[in-house]
């Protein structure tokens, strides 16, 4: 018999929206696979409590849904019931940072694909992991470089990924957030089972507080170009897709900002077309609705 494919979802848990959690748990299971939720914690969830400013009362489209994020106080016991496996790790930093204390204390060689996920992301649909993982008719895309400008390209979802990303910032070789990415295990092979984050200057561990200022973050960033100048040196830039040309928002997810999906200190313009996009179509009605009832 067969055995089914398994995905690990591992999330960094910091901000630790409710709503999160839950919605990833519930996603459709696609045919043939299994999966395992991690949560590597840099924070216990205590910390996260009521340490952001929710409007629950807005009439502005993303405070309301920040209030969605961040409608329960979860703790690491009710995760647990949820179906999340939950371990706190003695570092702070990137989701990144997470993905390789998780990839030191687990086998990922027994995963055919890993998803590295921050916690404050916005859940729209719960076919994603159908999709991600089964449906080749599915538009993605790719940045392609063309006589020195990165232009986007438009590909179907047939198996010709090693890393799927959400939302690219189009234009930029580095088009991808470090947020919601599916590793492939032939990709965490290439990258010798780790990722290189000697890049980074940045060190807040055992910090158990989200900065105020929106800068005192940056020093974080610096990996991304180590990992686009991986991809680029071995050839494998064209493994690199997205689900979505907009920053930050897909058909699937919307990705918060420093934990706030209100927040939009960089390309504000994109993502706010992005969100007004989807309301248009009439994505957020079911959150509305749901909070009446």
């Amino acid at each position: 018999m067969k055995k089914n494919k398994k995905l690990a979802v591992v999330a960094c848990g910091w901000h630790y929206s409710s709503h999160f959690y839950e919605e990833l748990i519930n996603q459709q299971k696609p045919k043939n696979w299994d999966i395992d939720y991690f949560i590597v914690s840099h924070r216990n969830p205590i910390h996260s409590h009521n340490e952001k400013q929710i409007n629950t009362n807005s009439d502005d489209l993303l405070q309301f849904l920040n209030s969605v994020l961040y409608e329960k106080l979860p703790t690491i016991e009710s995760l647990e019931e949820l179906g999340w496996n939950y371990f706190e790790s003695k570092t702070n930093g990137t989701t990144w940072t997470a993905a390789n204390t998780w990839l030191e204390n687990n086998n990922y060689s027994e995963y055919d694909c890993v998803l590295f996920t921050g916690d404050d992301i916005l859940i729209l649909r719960d076919d994603l992991f159908v999709n991600a993982l089964e449906n080749s008719n599915l538009p993605i895309y790719e940045n392609v470089e063309r006589n020195g400008s990165w232009i986007i390209e438009q590909t179907k979802n047939n198996d010709n990924w090693l890393v799927l990303s959400n939302g690219m910032e189009a234009g930029r070789r580095v088009s991808l957030r470090a947020s919601f990415e599916f590793f492939k295990k032939e990709m965490l092979d290439k990258m010798g089972g780790n990722f290189n984050l000697n890049s980074i200057d940045l060190n807040r561990d055992g910090i158990t507080t989200s900065p105020t200022n929106h800068e005192e973050l940056s020093g974080w960033n610096n990996h991304l170009y180590t990992f686009v100048d991986f991809l680029t040196d071995n050839n494998l830039y064209n493994k690199l897709k997205f689900l979505s040309v907009d920053y930050r928002v897909s058909d699937f997810i919307v990705d918060a900002e420093r934990g706030l999906l209100s927040n939009h200190r960089v390309l504000a313009n994109s993502y706010v077309s992005a969100i007004d996009k989807l309301n248009k179509n009439q994505v957020f009605n079911k959150f509305i609705l749901s909070r009446q009832q």
